[in-house]
């Protein structure tokens, strides 16, 4: 997610009331989230985060939206690995608990601005967090592979996600199309 300038006003009102709606910018959360949507957070403790969770925080002085693929308890901390659904598989981040804002707990599209589409996604969520957590095992199986294999294992994993990765962007797409088919013309 790209900064906006009303990410302060965002962060207070989040932390103020609870939650907040703002836009969503980006591509590295597509399909699940896409350019122009508008995105409610709910403030949350670090002990409510779940894996698959799409989290809202800051990091570089930017608000960023990316899913939980892992959790890891340091030093009486929580550390979050998030990863953009649209991203490589080595393309995580590691957030510490303190730049926590919120969850996103809904997502809306212009068309229909009253239907939370991370309802009928959860089925995608949960893809995406299984290879996530696959990108995690990877890596860190890397450091038991001898030097000459480990490109090779990368590639194939890189190959691998980039399928999967296609393969569930064509079916969400196909369910996005069938739901606005039915919806349409009745069925």
């Amino acid at each position: 997610m790209q900064a906006n300038p009303y990410t302060d006003i965002t962060i207070q009102a989040i932390r103020q009331r609870g939650s907040a709606r703002t836009s969503f910018s980006g591509r590295s959360m597509a399909p699940t989230l896409i350019d122009g949507m508008t995105i409610e957070v709910e403030r949350a403790s670090p002990e409510a985060v779940k894996t698959a969770d799409i989290i809202f925080y800051k990091k570089n002085g930017q608000m960023v939206v990316h899913r939980v693929i892992g959790i890891l308890n340091e030093e009486k901390r929580k550390v979050f690995v998030t990863k953009g659904d649209n991203q490589a598989y080595i393309e995580s981040d590691y957030i510490d608990e303190k730049s926590l804002v919120g969850v996103v707990r809904g997502a809306f599209r212009e068309d229909r601005p009253q239907a939370n589409i991370l309802v009928d996604s959860r089925f995608i969520g949960a893809s995406y967090l299984a290879m996530g957590n696959l990108a995690i095992y990877t890596m860190a199986l890397r450091r038991y592979v001898p030097r000459p294999l480990r490109l090779v294992l990368r590639y194939f994993t890189g190959a691998f996600f980039l399928l999967f990765k296609n393969t569930i962007h064509i079916v969400y797409k196909g369910m996005s199309h069938a739901q606005l088919f039915f919806r349409r013309y009745g069925g």
